[in-house]
């Protein structure tokens, strides 16, 4: 199942970001910069 990031700052971006399932260091972090933005993450309960 994919990883969905929130983007924080929704303007001229997309909502939600899907990333690759092998993207495993972004569960660790607490926000991620993405694109000089910083996103937090959602996982989806099923990946839990």
């Amino acid at each position: 199942m994919p990883i969905f990031v929130q983007h924080a700052a929704g303007s001229r971006c997309a909502n939600r970001i899907e990333m690759p399932d092998n993207v495993v260091q972004i569960e660790k972090k607490p926000a991620v910069t993405f694109n000089g933005h910083t996103i937090g993450y959602g996982i989806e309960p099923d990946r839990i």
